[in-house]
């Protein structure tokens, strides 16, 4: 037997025991880490799955203990009811004040203006138990004038409130 002869008996042995097993190493890498990959994936996908449902179911009771705590308040408290407003007054004054002294005028163009409200505030109980009402006065009082010597005008706006509670006689 030549040398030839004995290659070409081998190659064809090798060969006809090893196309037995062509392709079959990619089936079993498959079989073997691939499919495992996919059905970890597919639990994971699951819990994932399961966990956001608890979420949501987590996030929808939250929710409804937060409305069952806001809507009472907003519904109990009481409404602010205007009981009296009375118009704006204004005092005008002359363009410029006398002058002090001979000197130029102090304040050009002063201007005060006057706002007031009463409120209603509601029922309200004294320290001692007594029914009362709360009423709420609000008073705005502005200054407006010019600087005759800068050309500046120059504006003071105070507010003011007073807190009352009228007795209330029961019949």
């Amino acid at each position: 037997m030549s040398r030839d002869d004995l290659e070409n008996l081998l190659r064809n042995h090798l060969g006809a025991e090893l196309d037995a097993q062509r392709g079959r190493a990619a089936r079993q890498f498959e079989s073997r880490v691939i499919e495992p990959m996919r059905v970890s994936l597919a639990t994971r996908n699951r819990r994932l799955r399961s966990l956001r449902t608890w979420c949501a179911v987590v996030s929808a009771m939250a929710a409804c203990v937060a409305l069952g705590f806001a809507v009472p308040r907003l519904l109990t408290q009481p409404k602010l009811e205007i009981a009296a407003v009375t118009p704006t007054a204004e005092i005008s004054v002359p363009k410029t004040l006398a002058p002090l002294d001979g000197e130029k005028p102090v304040l050009e163009g002063l201007r005060y203006t006057s706002s007031q409200r009463t409120i209603d505030a509601g029922p309200a109980l004294l320290s001692d138990g007594v029914p009362a009402r709360r009423i709420i006065r609000q008073r705005v009082d502005q200054l407006r004038w010019r600087d005759p010597a800068t050309g500046g005008r120059f504006e003071i706006i105070e507010p003011f409130e007073n807190d009352l509670f009228v007795q209330v006689h029961q019949q």
